[in-house]
């Protein structure tokens, strides 16, 4: 009994061991996922990154042509939008599109501040001016049309 005993300890202390590894690895993919999320979303032509008012105002100031997609988690129209952006910002002749991106559940301040009813609500500026805007449109080629007015 004794043996079974100590063989009991000693697995358990390789396991402990071996799961300390396992979580340093687990952490390190994770990062490395992240990485890997973040250049998918920057690769490209057209600028993507996080909403901010500041973010939207300096776009507005320079006159670029401007996408605002509100997104949300769970949904199934802007998880297609994002195909369809990221789709844009690896094609050339979207060059000097700046994308940003609302996440809905946590800035509720940029719905209220631009008129957004829902998530899967995209906007598109040239400059100061609103081209269009459209709720729910996963239609890469609708969305590809609407903002390419902007780039004419």
């Amino acid at each position: 009994m004794r043996r079974f005993s100590w063989a009991l300890w000693a697995i358990a202390a390789v396991l402990l061991a071996g799961g300390v590894n396992l979580e340093a690895r687990h952490h390190a993919a994770a990062k490395r996922a992240a990485a890997a999320k973040a250049a998918a979303l920057m690769g490209g032509y057209a600028e993507i990154s996080a909403y901010s008012p500041a973010a939207l105002a300096e776009a507005k100031s320079q006159g670029r042509p401007i996408l605002v997609a509100f997104q949300g988690a769970g949904c199934r129209e802007c998880e297609a939008q994002q195909k369809a952006i990221r789709q844009m910002a690896a094609d050339r002749s979207y060059s000097g599109l700046r994308v940003l991106l609302v996440d809905v559940d946590k800035q509720l301040d940029a719905l209220r501040a631009l008129g957004a009813t829902m998530r899967s609500t995209l906007v598109v500026f040239q400059g100061r001016k609103e081209i269009t805007r459209s709720v729910g449109v996963t239609d890469s080629d609708a969305i590809r049309s609407a903002v390419r007015r902007t780039l004419i």
